[in-house]
């Protein structure tokens, strides 16, 4: 069994890992990251992989967002896959879906401060990918403080 943790290295995302780490703990199960990047270096600095003055690099994305994940996370797997081309919110989810599938989810934890009144947080990539599997689902709904944006190496 596996819980599966959609991660895109945003306060909220974090705390979603933290606590998935500390349920695949307590369960004996195994814990598997993942992140599915556009190809596009705005959306890099807005998710603050990248600094405003950085150009887009694959490689730089991915060491940042596994070096938090390692830090947060040190026995989990990551896997990290980059969109071709421009990809919507529901292309990413899908994505992610097929790497929760892959890896035989039993739990999907997702990070969504907007969950309001609905059960799953469906206007959101983490709710999108939780929507669409028959899986646990576990809402964190507030964020832990002191995490930086990756750029800044925190």
């Amino acid at each position: 069994m596996t819980v599966f943790v959609p991660y895109d290295g945003t306060p909220i995302s974090t705390a979603a890992l933290s606590r998935a780490q500390s349920l695949a703990e307590q369960s004996d199960e195994r814990l598997v990251v993942a992140t599915v990047a556009p190809h596009n270096r705005r959306e890099a600095v807005e998710y603050g992989w990248l600094a405003d003055d950085e150009s887009f690099d694959t490689e730089t994305v991915r060491t940042r967002l596994a070096v938090r994940v390692d830090r947060v996370a040190p026995a989990a797997e990551f896997v990290f896959e980059v969109a071709d081309g421009r990809i919507s919110a529901g292309g990413i989810a899908r994505e992610l879906r097929d790497i929760a599938r892959a890896a035989d989810a039993s739990m999907v934890v997702v990070g969504s401060e907007n969950v309001g009144r609905q059960v799953r947080p469906s206007n959101t990539v983490a709710g999108r990918v939780a929507a669409r599997l028959e899986t646990d689902l576990y809402v964190v709904q507030t964020a832990d403080a002191g995490f930086h944006p990756l750029h800044e190496g925190h």
